[in-house]
């Protein structure tokens, strides 16, 4: 089983779009990491999940499991400043609707918001805006969604836009920092799930890893497909600056992708530092 490098960093985000928390340790089921993505802010005006790709304003957002998470916990929000309360408090969507500049609704998941998430149809001139595409770009196609990816999303599981663990290296990170030198490429743009340090290889190593299998810790994944990049890498945010720039790195190095979706093939529990192996 050849080693391919280590876990450097374990990353959950509690609410979908917002800023989240580095784990030490965390024990990986079927559905991700427990509490990923488990709370999200519903567009008012557009019907859908799909806020931070629209405003950046919601990224400025953190939330946390401030006493550890547990099945049911709720995680608090906090805006920028310091206001504090938790994502379930009657108040939330009121306070984040004054915050953001728009109507939301704040959902935990499950069959509830997957029914709530009529929405519009998404046109292509908004969706080269959410996917910060220029006019002479291709989009993805997104017509046909793969079975698994179908499969996984009808479980009524964590509100993520496609697999429940992204997985990325500080290999590809450097490779868009030495092909973008004038942005700030900071992995916090990409929310992983899981940070793999000191992998060799080509410059995007990870995408080697489609169609097989890595062992973390005591968790086996099952790599499953390139990320496409939306407009959230490009946001400013905390203390990085806007970065239009890193987009165009994107499709003009690879294709608008970076990192790699994987599902949970056998649950266990990882740890920061843990060897990354890669099974065949």
């Amino acid at each position: 089983m050849p080693r391919v490098g280590e876990l450097a960093g374990i990353f959950r985000y509690p609410v979908k779009s917002m800023q989240g928390e580095r784990l030490g340790r965390a024990a990986l089921g079927i559905d991700g990491l427990p509490g990923d993505r488990a709370w999200g802010l519903r567009d008012e005006s557009r019907g859908d999940f799909f806020l931070g790709k629209r405003c950046p304003e919601l990224m400025s957002c953190a939330a946390a499991y401030v006493d550890g998470y547990e099945p049911g916990a709720v995680p608090e929000v906090v805006l920028p400043g310091g206001p504090r309360f938790p994502a379930g408090a009657p108040d939330a969507a009121e306070r984040l609707s004054a915050f953001l500049g728009r109507r939301v609704s704040v959902w935990p998941a499950g069959a509830e918001s997957r029914a709530a998430e009529a929405g519009e149809p998404i046109g292509e001139a908004e969706m080269r805006s959410m996917l910060a595409r220029e006019a002479d770009e291709p989009l993805p196609d997104f017509s046909e969604p793969a079975p698994e990816l179908v499969e996984f999303q009808s479980r009524n599981g964590p509100l993520v836009d496609a697999f429940p663990l992204l997985v990325l290296t500080d290999r590809s990170l450097d490779t868009i920092a030495d092909a973008q030198p004038e942005a700030e490429v900071d992995w916090r743009r990409f929310r992983p799930n899981l940070l793999v340090a000191g992998v060799g290889g080509g410059a995007f190593p990870e995408q080697d890893w489609v169609g097989g299998r890595l062992r973390v810790g005591d968790a086996v994944l099952s790599v499953h497909s390139k990320c496409v990049r939306c407009a959230m890498v490009t946001h400013g945010f905390a203390d990085l600056p806007k970065a239009p720039q890193i987009m165009r790195t994107l499709v003009r190095e690879n294709e608008g992708h970076l990192g790699v979706y994987a599902l949970v093939e056998e649950p266990g529990e990882i740890r920061a530092g843990d060897r990354v192996t890669l099974l065949r």
